[in-house]
């Protein structure tokens, strides 16, 4: 599906129907408003949301800058655009992070040493799994 058809079912399926057929210019940041508040009755996936909002954005910004608006009223102070919602996985803190073993230490050190040298590549050594998280502790572990 390109972007093109994407875009143009979000509007047909959650803005059109709201919105209805009202004249591009006489858009106010209320109507915008309104029809975020039926769109969060509707969908309850933030995400989405936040996509079709961008969308209908895009598509009234190009209509400001062929001049058919004065403004776009998405852009507006009392018009927020969907908050995203928090992810579903949370990588532990530093502090829940627990301390290796000497045996683990040294094998990474060992395996990162070769690695980093050139002599070995990572794939090599398949009983290591390396896993780094977004707070950027990196755990070595044994795969199963």
């Amino acid at each position: 599906m390109t972007t093109r058809t994407s875009v143009t079912v979000q509007l047909r399926l959650h803005a059109f129907p709201y919105i209805g057929s009202r004249p591009l210019d006489s858009f106010q940041p209320s109507h915008i408003r309104n029809w975020l508040s039926e769109l969060e009755r509707a969908l309850p996936m933030s995400s989405y949301r936040r996509v079709i909002f961008a969308s209908v954005s895009a598509v009234l910004a190009a209509a400001a800058d062929d001049a058919l608006l004065t403004k776009n009223p998405c852009k507006a102070r009392t018009v927020q655009a969907p908050k995203p919602t928090s992810p579903r996985v949370r990588p532990n803190a530093h502090s829940r992070c627990g301390p290796r073993s000497p045996i683990d230490t040294a094998r990474c050190r060992t395996l990162e040493a070769a690695v980093a040298s050139g002599k070995a590549k990572f794939s090599a050594f398949p009983k290591m799994r390396s896993t780094t998280r977004r707070d950027g502790c990196t755990s070595r572990t044994k795969s199963k």
